[in-house]
């Protein structure tokens, strides 16, 4: 679901679209959407990837086994939820548990990578301060996930949030955010050459 609301809400925003699916014909058709058969797990999978801005993982937990093969050639995994109640939705949470600590297990199939997380929140950037509503900075709240980057020995980059108010504004913040985005996963692609 959150995939196919991404490739609507893209296609919609007037954005070419390629979509990788392992069923790419349950992808949403559209004239702006290209459906790609693909798995994140085939030796060739980055050339898929040759001429694409933006990459929207909508991964289920599912079987996920072989690490080393999963992060081969990923230079950062990045997180990016919209900001729930203080903190990532459940299946991030999931996912986390039963995927990304097998990666970080005895083997250590991330060690040394950058993990980066990237959050929408509903609220302004001033409610995440102190004194402010909710009381303490984004980087307060995300601790978690740096003590998960510490534990795994991956290298911490600061988090990102995008902070909006919808439906009642937000634009500025929101074109501001994704070019800040942009930059930032640009400048962590470019760390790998």
């Amino acid at each position: 679901m959150v995939g196919s609301t991404v490739v609507k809400e893209l296609a919609n925003r007037g954005h070419e679209v390629k979509a990788i699916a392992h069923k790419p014909e349950k992808v949403w058709k559209h004239e702006k959407v290209e459906a790609v058969k693909a798995d994140v797990l085939d030796a060739d999978f980055s050339t898929k990837l040759e001429g694409v801005d933006a990459v929207v993982s909508a991964f289920s937990t599912g079987n996920w086994t072989d690490g080393d093969r999963f992060t081969q050639g990923a230079n950062a995994i990045v997180y990016q939820f919209p900001f729930y109640w203080m903190s990532a939705p459940h299946l991030m949470k999931q996912w986390t548990d039963e995927v990304f600590m097998a990666f970080a297990g005895d083997e250590n199939h991330v060690k040394g990578k950058h993990f980066m997380v990237c959050c929408t929140t509903g609220s302004p950037e001033e409610a995440y301060q102190h004194g402010g509503r909710n009381k303490y900075t984004i980087e307060e709240y995300l601790r978690p996930y740096e003590g998960q980057a510490n534990h795994a020995e991956m290298i911490w980059v600061k988090p990102l949030a995008v902070h909006s108010q919808f439906p009642n504004g937000g634009k500025d913040e929101l074109e501001k955010g994704c070019k800040e985005y942009q930059d930032r996963l640009k400048a962590l692609v470019a760390s790998s050459k």
